[in-house]
Formats: C-alpha cells, structure tokens, sequence
C-alpha cells in the first residue's frame, strides 16, 4: 500500500479467501480489543475495569471505519457490522477465540451461543429464523 492507502502490488496470497463480510467486521487482533461473547456480563472487577477502559478505543476504532467508509461513498459497510452489533461477526470471533485452545475460553462462546440460539428459536420450532 501506498501512503494513499492505493494497493501497488501483491505479494503473497496465503490469507486471500471468500467469505461473508462479517469475517472482516472485527476490532483487530492482538490489540487488546477483544469483545466478549455476546451477552457477556463482567462480573470480576478486573474485568469491569478493563471493559470501561476500552470502551472509549473501542469507539474511536468504529468511527475510524465509519469516517473511512464515509470517505469512500459507503453508506452501510462494516462499522455496521462490528462485532457489539452483528451475532455472525460475534459467531466468527468466537471461532478465533477457539483456536487458542482454552477450555473456559471456549466455555464462555459455547455459552453465549447457546443463548443465542435460544433467543432465535421459539418453544416448537426446529431450526433458527
């Protein structure tokens, strides 16, 4: 990329895939962003500490990609989409999250996918709406 954002060249295509777009509605990783589960509630004042203490990094990243899209004519696009707004964008980052291969990590997505569903599918129905 160039200083305009422009792509000048390609050099390795290991991580090009098709997918829905909610695979790219994430905050990035390794950048201490990480969203819970959906539903989640911090109950441990460390954690409860840590969620107001992201919050405001957590905003100012959506409105970089809204002021983005803005910019480049997108009225509805992935700011949409970020991970506290979508349950597939959510659904995706909990399949990140099991790669790490934490049991009460996984726990916690089971659990929230649980409720999820649900919250989808009514007493006598067979499938999610």
């Amino acid at each position: 990329m160039n200083d305009k954002f422009e792509i000048v060249g390609v050099i390795d295509f290991d991580g090009v895939m098709a997918a829905p777009i909610e695979v790219v509605a994430q905050y990035p990783v390794l950048t201490g962003l990480d969203r819970g589960p959906p539903g989640h509630v911090a109950t441990v004042q460390a954690a409860i500490d840590r969620v107001k203490r992201v919050a405001p990094q957590l905003k100012e990243y959506k409105d970089m990609v809204v002021a983005a899209e803005a910019e480049r004519g997108i009225d509805e696009g992935i700011a949409d989409l970020m991970v506290s707004e979508s349950d597939a964008a959510s659904a995706f980052q909990g399949h990140l999250r099991y790669m790490g291969h934490q049991l009460f990590v996984s726990d916690k997505w089971i659990k929230a996918y649980v409720k999820l569903l649900q919250e989808k599918i009514k007493p006598g129905e067979t499938q999610a709406r």
